[in-house]
């Protein structure tokens, strides 16, 4: 092995170790006066806060059928829904607050359209860590959230048909987003799914799931995601109740005893994106769990995906959160020296 090899090989091992631990939180979008939202989170209400000091208010897009209405649900844009609706869902650790990196990173790209984090799983972080395993197996509640899901899908299409819907699942939220595809009714179908480091088995069949989208399955995955998704999947156990390695850290990848027409289906329609250090470590994603959640990261690589005409676009101009983001980031990985 060369030497250049060793040493990309180092890099990347500790930059994926600086990856797969939380950064600071990445500050969510100020909800301004065109995307007001509607509903002001109770809590805030009881404490005698007003509508503008509550940011982000906290909302309930769900049917009053839902099992999981009582779950909380954040909308950013409010006044976009009738433009296209972003379904996030955070990974198994919780709703934290470096999930809202994506809504962010979404939201400097220009993506006009309606940005709902839907908080699935039981605990908030940081205690939520210790539900980890269980929202991770809990197979029969899983799925139960993925219809709490095909819930709100459903709702959003009867009051706004035609418009585009897509799906954003991070970490154990790409297992929920799957599962929520195979629920929708035939010929029900969203316009995209894109999963973040998803905790499904890597030869997951996806065929059910595909039947349900315009665009396919995008799924983004690394394999220098050692400490938490590797790890965690192989001794706990994937989404769908496996002990190995899952589609978020390997991709996606066909059972041997797959079909010919199968595996053409898989090749044409589930894009995979494995980690680069070329295109993402600049943006501040060193190649662990987290840094998916990168703002600079959604912005350039998942905001394209769904508005392609972004691809075409010069890039966008970093905001100051999002470049404090980054100083902040490099400035742990390699701390500047006060001596000069």
């Amino acid at each position: 092995m060369r030497l250049s090899s060793i040493r990309i090989s180092v890099a990347g091992v500790l930059c994926a170790l600086v990856g797969s631990f939380p950064s600071p939180a990445c500050p969510a979008p100020p909800v301004g006066p065109s995307g007001q939202v509607a509903q002001v989170d109770r809590a805030a209400a009881s404490a005698g806060k007003d509508s503008a000091s509550a940011q982000p208010a906290l909302v309930s897009f769900l049917p009053d059928t839902d099992p999981a209405a009582g779950k909380r649900s954040k909308l950013w844009q409010a006044d976009r829904l009738d433009r296209g609706y972003v379904l996030i869902l955070p990974g198994s650790w919780g709703e934290e607050a470096v999930d809202n990196g994506i809504v962010s990173g979404l939201t400097e790209a220009g993506i006009d359209a309606a940005l709902e984090v839907y908080a699935w799983p039981l605990g908030d972080f940081p205690s939520g860590a210790l539900w980890v395993p269980y929202n991770l197996r809990a197979t029969s509640r899983n799925r139960e959230q993925a219809r709490a899901v095909v819930a709100k899908i459903l709702r959003y299409q009867r009051e706004y048909p035609g418009r585009p819907v897509h799906l954003i699942g991070y970490s154990g939220g790409g297992g929920i987003a799957v599962w929520a595809l195979e629920e929708l009714p035939a010929g029900t179908k969203v316009a995209s799914a894109i999963l973040l480091a998803p905790t499904l088995s890597f030869n997951y069949k996806l065929g059910p799931a595909l039947n349900h989208t315009d665009r396919g399955i995008q799924n983004f995955y690394s394999p220098y995601d050692v400490p938490i998704l590797m790890t965690a999947c192989s001794i706990i156990g994937t989404t769908d109740g496996r002990h190995r390695f899952p589609g978020g850290a390997v991709g996606f990848h066909p059972s041997w005893w797959a079909s010919l027409a199968e595996r053409k289906s898989h090749a044409a329609q589930v894009h995979q994106h494995p980690y680069s250090f070329t295109t993402m470590l600049m943006q501040g994603h060193p190649g662990g769990h987290y840094g998916w959640l990168r703002q600079s990261f959604v912005a350039t690589h998942v905001a394209p995906l769904i508005n392609p005409a972004l691809e075409s676009q010069p890039p966008v101009e970093a905001s100051p959160a999002a470049e404090a983001e980054r100083e902040s980031f490099w400035s742990a990985l390699w701390p500047r020296s006060s001596a000069r």
